[in-house]
């Protein structure tokens, strides 16, 4: 069969191989390859093509025909509509094999490939599998709430939602019969109610404050796990001086930072988030110097003045750091700690600090701070070769 006999609208019969990129199940008809949502790896269906881009074709279930010994109940009457979780059909521990999987994929597609036998992998689970969420974006219709269905702009009224923390959505439910109907309705959830106002959690003794317009991580527990992670190697430095935290935000890692180091700068571009990381740093610690600016912008100033550091973190948006980390290669810190949510993004980083600003990829641990997802977390640690 040739890729131009999967018309749209046909339909097929398969037998699910794996687990792509996004999360979907891979299957393949005579070369073609079929991407299916919210199926498991040896799932045999029938199938609706419904997409074709440049020969690599979507498709919708219309029939389980055998289902594979690995898929489990979903936990939620929505996932099969919702575009937010991919992985409810299958079990916790399979979950994780594919993001430590699709990591090491990831790297071979790249000229990091030759690194990776050298490299020690590793991995954070998190504590909980659902019930882990405390924001959430939604839209508000007719005073309910309402989640997109998968690739589309089509929303649902949301009746459930396990992943969120206990109680979340009834306050979220509650809320929404006051307001008028709008999009991208940001919202965070502490101490069993909507945040109005401010919050705050703690890490390693500090109090970090925020609000609904904050970003911060959606996972307190494996936020954590990775501070404790990025502990171990500070911990292993015999300089420790000085710091640098960029794109620090509400300061979430720059006031653990200053339990461990003389001085720390935090450096973040978001108005709001750099005005809570002043004010969680004014009672507790004096140590931190807070810089309002683009990363890239200000390390420029900082190079320009000579400054040296034992210690970088960061961790930028999905569209990564290349700019930032040009320029921070030429400052030339002794470790660095790079946190990423895009593999893609990272992996184009780490390339350049390794190949052209003199790094070496000592470690990588794979966390998953979106369990049901398909997203995945990365903790890289970086020495000067």
């Amino acid at each position: 069969m040739k890729n131009t006999d999967l018309p749209l609208h046909s339909k097929q019969r398969v037998k699910v191989e794996g687990i792509g990129t996004l999360g979907e199940g891979l299957a393949r008809i005579d070369g073609a390859e079929i991407f299916i949502p919210k199926v498991a790896p040896q799932d045999e269906l029938e199938i609706e093509i419904i997409e074709n881009k440049k020969n690599r074709f979507r498709a919708k279930t219309l029939q389980i025909l055998k289902s594979s010994p690995l898929r489990v109940p979903a936990a939620c009457k929505h996932f099969e509509i919702c575009g937010g979780c991919d992985f409810q059909h299958l079990p916790y521990q399979e979950q994780i094999d594919w993001k430590l999987r699709m990591t090491k994929h990831w790297i071979r597609r790249s000229s990091l490939a030759p690194l990776l036998d050298k490299i020690p992998f590793d991995q954070i689970e998190s504590p909980e599998e659902y019930g882990y969420r405390h924001r959430a974006r939604l839209q508000v219709k007719n005073g309910r709430v309402h989640f997109f269905k998968p690739h589309s702009h089509e929303i649902f009224e949301i009746e459930e939602c396990p992943i969120f923390q206990n109680g979340f959505l009834k306050a979220l439910q509650e809320k929404a019969l006051t307001l008028a109907d709008q999009k991208d309705w940001n919202q965070s959830f502490s101490n069993g109610k909507l945040i109005e106002g401010e919050a705050f959690y703690e890490l390693d003794d500090c109090k970090i404050f925020y609000n609904e317009k904050c970003f911060t991580q959606t996972n307190f527990d494996v936020n954590e796990q990775i501070w404790f992670r990025i502990l171990e190697d500070i911990e292993n430095l015999e300089q420790k001086k000085t710091a640098l935290d960029l794109y620090c935000g509400i300061g979430n890692f720059s006031l653990p930072l200053s339990n461990y180091f003389e001085k720390v700068t935090g450096i973040e571009a978001e108005g709001e988030s750099i005005a809570f990381a002043r004010k969680n740093s004014e009672a507790q610690k004096k140590n931190i110097r807070w810089i309002s600016g683009l990363c890239e912008e200000k390390l420029l100033e900082l190079e320009s003045k000579y400054e040296f550091f034992d210690f970088v973190l960061l961790d930028p948006p999905r569209t990564g750091a290349l700019k930032s980390v040009q320029v921070l290669s030429r400052l030339m810190p002794t470790k660095i700690v790079y946190v990423s949510c895009h593999l893609e993004s990272l992996i184009h980083d780490l390339i350049f600090l390794n190949k052209k600003g003199g790094y070496q990829i000592k470690r990588w641990t794979v966390a998953d701070m979106f369990p049901q997802t398909h997203h995945i977390e990365s903790i890289v640690t970086l020495s000067r070769t």
